[in-house]
């Protein structure tokens, strides 16, 4: 019995030491995997500072260069100023007026020559015609001639044709145009609408050539009246016109 206890005793020990190696070797896997992670991520900076220094190395040699392209470019220009002619040149050659005072000094003064006296007279006239001042010349302005517009005569839209007043009507007064509102093959429905149109208007009664009655609202000496009372009727009148006698 002591024996199977002790032997029980020893397997439970083999089995916790196992366990207890398994747990650290766990842990160490974690700690190794974190290690490699803080490499990993360490190399990707390292790469990323790399590549930005390199950068700034090929940028501060292209600033070096446009540099010296500039600088060249301003000597030459500067060189082609000065062979320029022009000027600078004209400058270069010009003398101090200090210079010229003393130029002026040493020479010696020399006596101006009179003119004769018959060519100090054509000067004199000379002058004389030169302060004659010409008086200004008056050009007439050029005449604008402005076409006026022309006016349009409005057409007269009329029918002609002979007609007599048919008796039994006084105080009839019959111009050149008349407003006809109504044509008709019988004589009583002619009559009926002439005296429709009393007391307001005057209707006159005619008769032409065909026999046709025509009922004449108003008569006018002009067109335009005449269309503006058509304007006036036609309302009621739509089919008015104008008619004008033979």
């Amino acid at each position: 019995m002591r024996f199977h206890l002790l032997r029980l005793l020893v397997r439970i020990e083999v089995q916790s030491y196992e366990l207890k190696l398994k747990i650290d070797s766990c842990y160490a896997k974690k700690i190794v995997l974190k290690k490699c992670q803080n490499i990993f991520v360490s190399s990707i900076k390292i790469s990323i500072f790399a590549q930005y220094m390199k950068r700034m190395k090929d940028m501060e040699r292209k600033g070096i260069i446009c540099v010296i392209v500039v600088v060249v470019a301003l000597i030459v220009t500067s060189c082609k100023i000065q062979n320029a002619p022009g000027a600078y040149q004209s400058a270069k050659g010009r003398v101090t007026v200090e210079e010229l005072q003393k130029q002026n000094e040493n020479k010696p003064e020399v006596a101006p020559t009179p003119a004769p006296v018959g060519r100090q007279t054509e000067v004199v006239q000379e002058e004389k015609q030169q302060e004659v001042v010409e008086e200004p010349t008056f050009v007439p302005a050029p005449v604008v001639v402005v076409p006026t517009p022309e006016v349009e005569v409005e057409k007269e839209v009329t029918r002609a044709e002979k007609f007599e007043v048919v008796e039994g009507q006084t105080n009839v007064v019959l111009k050149k145009y008349h407003v006809v509102i109504g044509s008709f093959g019988n004589k009583d429905n002619a009559l009926r609408l002439q005296a429709e149109m009393r007391p307001g208007y005057e209707p006159i009664l005619v008769q032409n050539d065909k026999g046709m009655y025509r009922v004449l609202l108003m008569t006018y000496d002009t067109y335009k009246e005449a269309k503006v009372k058509i304007a006036e009727i036609k309302d009621k009148f739509p089919d008015a016109w104008v008619l004008i006698r033979e």
